[in-house]
């Protein structure tokens, strides 16, 4: 049966926070604890420390140079904006967004994330329920102890849920860092304890794309119930779990038109406020890999007989009437380039060219972009530049933000769709977020 400390905590739980799924998981574990945890207790004469916040200070220090924080400056900043006092751990007062915060880190799951990475050894059942029920018993020492791995737990949590556990371009020390100046774990966890539904404000960091929000979805669906936390999920979960961290990196500004090359789907799609526009696209064959990046278009190019780049080594040839040239900033090299003809875009392996992404369409794309940038009135200009078979260039008032982006997995029409891993690259993505090789997408385990 449930103490009345469980029962509490079920109550608060259930009582004030909308994401039923996490409810649900939330009372198997209540459940699961009541039968199972023995407490923890240091011996009645141990040694008493003068104060939480003391040990607090001491060990944020201590801590930063061994190591064991993910994100010791951001830590250490979330203390010093609270004064170095204690959040979670405070005998006698209420503990209810303490359950919640370490139940969140509990269910990482359904997320797509690890559980090993927010500390699971030291955020421990038994011991909070000492802390609690017997704060005697517990020096404060411990108490800090317990205090410092849930922030850092949490924090470790609302940036993987934000950023992504590997962003290759916000990685973990240029986050610790608080170089940006948009996003700050530490104040979105302090904020959060002042609202009535921690939980819901936590999660509410992730990105709000619809790929990532109905890929996520089905994540839950499939992870809900799962209770062992510590073993690896299955195949189809871990290669959804790639592609949420994937998706976690394309820092999406919400309400704007932006454009996504997609390498394994072989598509390019202009996404806009209720509506998407989708273009086949050739992309990198294995050998010459088209690269993922988050750029932003700037320009376009009607082109002339003659062939253009912006790049010297590509040699000249000829050009069909209708090639546009997209631009974008990268150190790659490389362009988009609008073709007219539609036999080329026919294959359905179309990772065919040495980098280069050519996309169906062009002056379709040319004019969306246009509309997009409040200059639906140069369309016509746009299609006599064609017609002319002249150059003529038309500079984006706003660029457009342009992700390419390798997800291998997505939701349409309420099913998974896969795609081939052309560039065998979610293997070592898998072994990077799971912190193992043992199990591999496409190995064929279970």
């Amino acid at each position: 049966m449930l103490n009345d400390f469980n029962r509490r905590v079920m109550k608060t739980i259930l009582n004030t926070h909308s994401n039923q799924l996490i409810a649900k998981i939330g009372l198997i574990i209540l459940l699961i604890m009541a039968v199972t945890v023995k407490s923890y207790a240091l011996p009645a004469n141990i040694h008493r420390d003068t104060s939480i916040s003391e040990e607090i200070k001491v060990q944020l220090g201590d801590f930063k140079n061994a190591g064991i924080f993910n994100f010791p400056h951001s830590v250490s900043r979330f203390y010093k904006f609270h004064n170095f006092q204690p959040v979670w751990i405070k005998p006698g007062e209420d503990s209810k967004r303490t359950w919640e915060g370490v139940l969140l880190v509990n269910c990482v799951l359904q997320f797509g994330l690890c559980h090993a990475d927010y500390h699971p050894k030291e955020i421990d059942y038994a011991r909070l329920h000492t802390i609690f029920e017997h704060p005697e018993q517990v020096n404060n020492n411990e108490k800090a102890r317990c205090e410092l791995m849930i922030t850092d737990a949490l924090i470790t949590f609302i940036n993987h849920l934000h950023y992504g556990k590997l962003n290759p371009y916000f990685t973990t020390a240029k986050i610790d860092a608080g170089t940006d100046s948009g996003f700050n774990a530490g104040k979105t966890l302090s904020l959060a304890l002042m609202k009535p539904h921690f939980m819901s404000s936590v999660t509410n960091v992730q990105p709000k794309i619809k790929a990532y929000t109905v890929l996520e979805e089905k994540m839950r669906e499939l992870t809900q119930f799962q209770q062992d936390c510590d073993s690896l999920p299955d195949k189809q979960v871990r290669q959804m779990a790639i592609n949420l961290d994937r998706m976690r990196w394309m820092a999406v500004v919400n309400n704007r038109t932006w454009l996504q090359v997609n390498i394994p789907s072989f598509k390019l799609t202009v996404h806009e406020a209720g509506k998407d526009y989708e273009f086949k696209a050739i992309v990198g064959n294995s050998s010459t890999p088209t690269p993922q990046l988050n750029s932003a278009l700037t320009d376009f190019t009607t082109a002339s007989r003659l062939k253009m780049s912006r790049s010297s080594n590509v040699p000249p040839g000829i050009n069909p009437r209708g090639v546009i040239y997209f631009w974008f900033k990268n150190s790659y090299g490389i362009s988009i380039c609008g073709r007219p003809e539609t036999n080329i875009f026919k294959p359905t392996n179309l990772a065919l060219s040495k980098g280069n992404i050519k996309v169906e369409k062009g002056e379709k794309l040319a004019s969306l972009l246009l509309t997009a940038d409040g200059h639906a009135d140069k369309v016509e200009s746009l299609r006599k530049a064609i017609n002319d078979y002249v150059i003529s260039n038309f500079i984006m008032e706003k660029p457009i933000a342009l992700k390419i982006t390798y997800i291998t997995c997505e939701v349409q029409n309420n099913v998974i769709v896969y795609y081939n891993d052309i560039y065998s690259l979610d293997k070592k993505l898998e072994g990077a977020l799971y912190n193992t090789t043992e199990y591999l997408v496409g190995s064929g385990k279970l």
